[in-house]
């Protein structure tokens, strides 16, 4: 999935990640939605 694709609403089986600092994050404004067959683990914070 590309940003071209997108209509303003996320489709199902893809996320849009988000990076935690307004510089120097790469998140969906850099890849794009990403498709959840792509993702391999998951975070865990306490």
């Amino acid at each position: 999935l590309y940003v071209r694709d997108y209509a303003g609403v996320v489709p199902g089986g893809a996320y849009l990640v988000l990076g935690n600092r307004a510089t120097g994050s790469d998140d969906s404004t850099v890849f794009g939605l990403i498709d959840a067959n792509r993702i391999k683990g998951k975070v865990l914070t306490e």
